[in-house]
């Protein structure tokens, strides 16, 4: 069997395996649909310039030390276009964490300038708020993760990235967060985003 990838930059291309593949940024538009597909940044809408986007990105904690610094810069995620809503999230640990000390993280929209891991990070909101990733609490493969609510009463969206929050990342929550260096742990953050633009992997932290 022929895999088919249907790939943004090089059109159809054909892999071993079987199925349809699209790419990440591939677009479909018109109010086509596909089932069974796989796609990390799949476009719905009339126009190419905007649209319902699906963006599944992990981040990997093995390796790092979390630090007591409040609001402090743990990894960036994403680049979303300003003004994006979140209108679904998850977030799925695919890996225990190594240590069972405190490591409580947001999830975040920030406008700031990234310049390294640690910085203190102003937010313009919050998608997930006080997440504690140690191994016994929601650092535990196969452990599924509930958004915090914009609002308490409000289930239709989650938050606005609002017009300058553009960087998707991971940051400290508070002072208490322990400082021995992961060696395991992953997460899969998955988001339904209605924005005009596209979506990008932000690996500058």
């Amino acid at each position: 069997m022929v895999k088919v990838v249907v790939n943004d930059s090089k059109g159809l291309v054909q892999k071993t395996g079987s199925g349809v593949e699209v790419g990440n940024s591939a677009k479909l538009v018109s109010g086509g649909s596909l089932t069974g597909v796989q796609g990390s940044n799949l476009v719905c809408g009339q126009e190419a310039s905007y649209g319902v986007r699906e963006v599944c990105v992990e981040f990997d904690v093995g390796g790092l030390t979390f630090t007591a610094t409040d609001n402090g810069l743990i990894r960036t995620l994403l680049t979303v276009p300003a003004n994006s809503r979140v209108l679904q999230a998850a977030c799925y640990c695919t890996e225990t964490v190594s240590s069972n000390e405190t490591a409580l993280v947001d999830i975040v929209f920030t406008a700031d300038d990234i310049t390294a891991a640690d910085q203190a990070i102003t937010t313009t909101g919050d998608i997930y708020d006080d997440l504690d990733l140690k191994s016994s609490s929601l650092g535990t493969a196969g452990v599924f993760n509930t958004p915090g609510w914009a609002s308490g009463t409000r289930l239709d969206y989650v938050v606005d990235s609002g017009a300058t929050g553009v960087t998707v990342c991971v940051i400290n929550r508070s002072t208490g967060n322990g400082t021995t260096a992961k060696t395991s742990g992953k997460f899969l953050v998955w988001l339904k985003i209605l924005c005009a633009g596209d979506i990008t992997v932000d690996s500058t932290i």
